[in-house]
């Protein structure tokens, strides 16, 4: 088979793109921009965006870089951060990646915006941004704890069984399927409970020695957890 070579996008191609990249602009936008800016390379702009597809690291990769230099020279000319639009996908997906576990700063580079961009200019412009992704990371954050615990108590998982099965009729065997539908227990994990204990009630991994009366407790009740 022929390896396809995908040329590396001119500079004159990155710059179209991140000028109506960062103005917020859409897929389909960008690339007739693209192909306005560049019909010597270009058939349509449907072709544009099929090259884009082939070469988004390295059109993400420019933007990221150029973020940051651009958010260096902003700071160093005006000391306010870089402006790039709001977008609601980019809302989408900084919202979505946070409820996921990442934090700020992470779900920041996996769009390619400047973290004070999101700071000094989108907490600010839409005062609601910065309460869903503190409620949403706290919604996430319940979720986790309550598998931790659900893991630590044990629970009951429905698991449903099954089996080929042929009858005989009275014209001959007749074919089919059988479900049994079965409870098994899912014993409490010991290091579930540990880990629950010791980040929610702040126990420690050993006593502290001193043998007061709670810490002789919290040997007592681990004791009993581990022979269990």
């Amino acid at each position: 088979m022929e390896r396809i070579v995908v040329k590396k996008p001119s500079e004159n191609v990155l710059k179209t793109y991140y000028t109506a990249w960062i103005a917020g602009k859409t897929n389909n936008e960008i690339a007739k921009e693209i192909f306005k800016q560049c019909q010597d390379r270009f058939i349509s702009p449907k072709e544009v965006s099929n090259y884009i597809k082939k070469n988004l690291p390295a059109f993400h990769s420019f933007c990221r870089s150029k973020t940051i230099s651009d958010t260096r020279k902003s700071l160093s000319e005006t000391g306010e951060a870089l402006r790039i639009e709001l977008t609601p996908e980019r809302r989408a997906d900084l919202l979505r990646y946070v409820s996921k576990g990442k934090s700020l700063e992470k779900a920041a580079d996996m769009i390619n915006v400047p973290l004070l961009t999101i700071t000094e200019i989108w907490f600010i412009e839409d005062d609601t941004l910065q309460w869903e992704l503190k409620t949403i990371k706290d919604k996430q954050d319940i979720k986790i704890l309550e598998a931790l615990e659900k893991r630590a108590l044990g629970y009951d998982l429905h698991v449903a069984e099954i089996n080929d099965i042929a009858e005989e009729t009275e014209k001959g065997f007749k074919k089919g399927t059988h479900i049994k539908k079965t409870k098994k227990h899912v014993p409490g994990s010991v290091q579930a409970q540990e880990f629950y204990l010791i980040n929610q009630c702040g126990w420690s991994n050993m006593p502290s020695g001193s043998n007061s009366e709670e810490e002789q407790t919290e040997y007592d009740i681990r004791e009993k957890l581990y022979e269990e």
